[in-house]
């Protein structure tokens, strides 16, 4: 409101009326920061679950890369002649590479998460 406003207000208007327009603009704010306050706290309850979200995830990238690491030292080992005591079909030999080249897509993914996520 501009000065002029208020001098037209207080000449006007009663006390009462200007007490009730008062009285009315101060609950408007206060519902105002109540909402805001309401919405902030929703806005940072969604953060705090999808940060969750991409925490679990990437703990799960983790894990599943960490296995593809042991299944590469296995195979290589199988590879390698060192375990004789159990023969591998090609159809084995195949799946482990598929399983070694998902592990290079984990890792990227990780990658992904991270520069994404945790590096804002």
């Amino acid at each position: 409101m501009s000065k002029l406003d208020v001098e037209r207000l207080m000449r006007d208007l009663t006390i009462d009326q200007l007490q009730n327009i008062q009285e009315n603009l101060s609950q408007q704010s206060h519902e105002k920061r109540e909402e805001l306050r309401k919405m902030v706290g929703r806005r940072y309850r969604d953060v705090l679950d999808a940060s969750d979200t991409i925490r679990r995830l990437t703990e799960i990238a983790s894990d599943l890369g960490n296995n593809m690491k042991e299944i590469r030292k296995i195979s290589k080992n199988l590879l390698a002649g060192d375990d004789i005591k159990h023969p591998i079909k090609k159809e084995t030999l195949f799946k482990f590479g598929l399983l070694l080249r998902l592990e290079d897509l984990v890792y990227t993914f990780l990658n992904f998460l991270f520069n994404s996520f945790f590096k804002l």
